[in-house]
């Protein structure tokens, strides 16, 4: 999962170059439609790129629980298997 993350992270950083890329273009062409365009086109990549790092905060954040409560159930299994065993164990009669 921590593999997800990483490319989750690398879209964004590959949404934000992009994103300047085409801010760079938008400032050299001199047509105000297309300048528009892709201005309009930067701030979609820029919110994909949000997106993208909001997805990885919260894959994390998934992970990190999900891990927890992993430790909790093996903790409560042994705590269970204990209990089995001082049931299962013959008590001695005097």
């Amino acid at each position: 999962m921590a593999q997800s993350a990483v490319i989750l992270l690398e879209n964004a950083r590959k949404a934000r170059t992009e994103a300047t890329r085409a801010r760079r273009l938008a400032m050299a062409v001199s047509d105000g439609q297309a300048m528009r365009t892709l201005h309009a086109y930067a701030n979609e990549l820029e919110q994909r790129a949000r997106e993208y790092e909001r997805l990885a905060t919260d894959l994390a954040a998934t992970v990190s629980r999900t891990k927890k409560l992993t430790r909790e159930i093996g903790e409560a299994m042994q705590q269970l298997q204990q209990t089995v065993d001082g049931i299962r164990k013959p008590r001695k009669t005097e």
